[in-house]
């Protein structure tokens, strides 16, 4: 037959279409043959033919003449033989695929694992495609998901990647995979899971001491980054205000009193734990970050984790309307569906009024667009 796997082929892509989109098998999974819909039939004809009439008399199809002629009209995928066309063409199906992806599934109870497959058996039950999950990479992401979960420690992304997938590189080829379930920029930094040895960046005020050696910050005159892969020998005093600053231009250009620190976007859970250290010496606590989702959340996220009532610096609606020009306009009806997220987190109630500004008039502001201008 020399035609066989082009027309098996092409009658799985849809099927496995069909399948990924949850969708039912009432009407046929079926090919119409003309120039428009399958212009390859017309390159040979008799070819196809042959091949046609060959496939029916295996029962993998079945084809319908067109009324009162001797003409094919569609041809159409016998159902209840789709697992012997996957076996003639070597595929793996979205059926089998999907049976892999629940498999990987059951094997955590951890919340996040947890949420995941409620949402997927959801989907299955309304009809709803699941396509997106059946992606191989979203797939492997379910182990690291379960590592990230359990992790209580800082850990070297490639020493972590070995661990889970005896793989030293496989967690970089997931990383987009891994943001996008836990929405975030970067979940394994956050996590704990880092590339290189967290710093972190500090100025103004205060008294450090490492390993009982004692740093001054007040006569140092400058910011100094300290490496943080070992939280337990470090220890402050003197400390009567902390402002943490989301971007480095800022921290460096910022000036206040009290200790000022540059968390980079997201506190990683070294940060996390330096802050926490701090908070038992002084619980004055001031946050200056970017007036979007992501400063928002940011700031919502230490005061969950530092149980503070946070200050911010410059994240006010008045903060925003006095540098309405210097703010930026988008479209992303995604983003806008980000922001009215932040209006259901308690915490931010004080700062409904700013979110609520950049979801109707779709902007938001860099903190360097307009500090120090």
């Amino acid at each position: 037959m020399k035609y066989n796997y082009i027309i098996l082929k092409d009658l799985m892509s849809i099927y496995e279409k069909r399948d990924a989109n949850s969708s039912n098998f009432k009407t046929k999974i079926k090919i119409k043959i003309s120039e428009k819909t399958y212009s390859k039939y017309f390159n040979d004809p008799s070819g196809f033919d042959e091949t046609i009439h060959e496939l029916k008399n295996q029962g993998l199809i079945d084809y319908k003449l067109v009324p009162h002629d001797t003409v094919i009209d569609y041809i159409y995928l016998k159902l209840d033989r789709v697992e012997d066309v996957k076996s003639i063409l070597g595929i793996k199906g979205v059926s089998d695929k999907r049976e892999k992806l629940l498999e990987e599934l059951n094997k955590y109870e951890d919340k996040k694992i947890v949420e995941l497959k409620t949402t997927i058996l959801e989907r299955i039950e309304n009809n709803k495609s699941i396509k997106q999950y059946l992606d191989d990479n979203f797939i492997d992401a379910i182990k690291a998901v379960h590592y990230i979960e359990n992790l209580d420690h800082d850990v070297y992304e490639r020493n972590a990647s070995n661990y889970i997938y005896n793989d030293s590189k496989k967690l970089a080829s997931l990383k987009t995979t891994l943001n996008a379930i836990y929405d975030s920029e970067n979940i394994l930094e956050e996590s704990g899971i880092i590339s290189v040895t967290p710093y972190l960046y500090v100025k103004g005020d205060g008294i450090i001491k490492i390993n009982n050696q004692t740093i001054d910050l007040s006569l140092c005159g400058t910011s100094i980054g300290i490496p943080i892969d070992n939280v337990d020998i470090i220890t402050f005093e003197n400390i009567n205000k902390v402002t943490t600053i989301e971007n480095l231009t800022t921290f460096y250009d910022y000036k206040s009193d009290g200790l000022i620190i540059y968390l980079g976007g997201f506190s990683t859970r070294s940060q996390k734990k330096v802050l926490n250290k701090i908070k038992s010496k002084c619980n004055d606590f001031y946050h200056f970050g970017d007036i979007d989702y992501g400063g928002f959340t940011i700031v919502n996220d230490l005061m969950e984790y530092l149980d503070l009532d946070i200050k911010t610096v410059n994240m006010d609606l008045d903060t925003l309307l006095s540098n309405v020009k210097f703010a930026q306009k988008f479209d992303d009806n995604k983003y806008v569906d980000k922001l009215k997220t932040l209006l259901t987190k308690p915490r931010l109630i004080k700062y409904y009024d700013v979110i609520e500004y950049l979801i109707k008039n779709k902007v938001w502001l860099e903190q360097e667009s307009f500090y120090n201008n």
